[in-house]
């Protein structure tokens, strides 16, 4: 290996560590390296679970080379063995291109996706040029997302720009980008200087068909015990509010607060941060009864509630995320919308 391309390397590795410390990703590399199948793989990292990456370091990832490796994936053991492509640009299209399969992706300065089973890292990264400003062509996406859960959180508000700015954390002009967008597809109206929400339905309905719900940094399953769900709520809540950790009460445990329509039995929460060194709180692979997430923003907590004294994601957020969770949610998604989600 050439002097710049084992420099290279070695910096890709020395973020991917990084990364894998400040998201407790615990295990080892094994660095010499190596063939696989008839693939050469630059190092190995085995986690304490149980999981075996083989990390492949490549200038760029083309679709040609993503597609090599994910016909190879699919012959290893689905829960033990992954492939992680690592390079320094990834682009958003490409990942997104493979989504469902069992490949994975990083990158220090482009999209990644790393995910198996107890561990998920995903990092979205819209195409830039230097100095401008771009989005994706959809208002549902990264920062641009403020705006939609803004106007949805008052719907009769009527917003100025300079409002919008400040309340989504925003320059003027990247508002005024986002803003345009949504007049061209009806969600909004100007009339006298202001914007006012005209078409809440099809915004909301838009913005399901494009969401993903798996967009969070980490998902970390714990084991915790209590007599109820009510009593499970209880405890939750006060083993997060003793550790000064923001959160909301998301999906299931969402939904049987705000508008119950079946029976849960799993604890759901968005954390800034995990819990650690928890007696009452145990991490667990599989079979747990408590779920947290680190979102990828705090956008998710725009319009956050307080029911029965716990705070609550809005209702635009509790609806995007059942729609797209597994099992009868999606009955729920839609039986929240029916009874809560009304706009006049």
């Amino acid at each position: 290996m050439a002097l710049r391309e084992k420099q290279i390397s070695v910096y890709l590795i020395e973020n991917l560590k990084k990364v894998f410390e400040k998201h407790h990703l615990a295990g080892s590399f094994i660095t010499e390296p190596m063939i696989f199948a008839n693939r050469p793989y630059d190092c190995i990292f085995k986690t304490q679970s149980g999981i075996t990456l083989y990390i492949v370091i490549t200038s760029a990832v083309s679709v040609k080379t993503a597609e090599r490796y994910d016909a190879l994936s699919k012959k290893l053991d689905i829960e033990n063995q992954r492939i992680l492509l690592v390079s320094f640009q990834i682009p958003q299209m490409l990942i997104e291109q493979f989504d469902g399969s069992r490949l994975n992706f990083y990158s220090p300065e482009g999209s990644s996706k790393i995910e198996f089973p107890s561990f998920c890292y995903i990092v979205s990264i819209l195409g830039k040029k230097k100095g401008v400003a771009r989005n994706s062509g959809t208002v549902f996406v990264g920062k641009a997302s403020s705006l939609p859960r803004l106007f949805l959180a008052e719907p009769r508000r009527k917003w100025t720009q300079g409002e919008l700015s400040d309340a989504a954390g925003v320059t003027r002009g990247y508002v005024s980008m986002v803003l345009k967008k949504m007049l061209q597809e009806e969600y909004i109206a100007l009339s006298n200087g202001k914007y006012e929400l005209t078409a809440p339905d099809k915004m909301l309905n838009d913005w399901s068909a494009v969401y993903r719900f798996a967009r969070y940094i980490k998902r970390q399953m714990f084991a915790m015990h209590f007599t109820n769900y009510d009593d499970g709520l209880r405890k939750l809540n006060g083993i997060l509010t003793d550790r000064k950790i923001k959160f909301a009460y998301m999906g299931p445990a969402g939904a049987y607060l705000r508008e119950p329509y079946m029976k849960q039995d799993m604890l759901t929460a968005y954390v800034q941060e995990m819990p650690e060194e928890c007696m009452d709180l145990f991490p667990v692979e599989n079979g747990g009864n408590v779920v947290l997430y680190i979102p990828q923003s705090e956008r998710i907590f725009i319009g956050e509630q307080k029911v029965n004294d716990y705070p609550v994601v809005s209702d635009v957020q509790l609806y995007l995320d059942l729609k797209k969770m597994p099992g009868r949610n999606e009955d729920q998604a839609e039986y929240l919308r029916q009874n809560k989600m009304f706009w006049e």
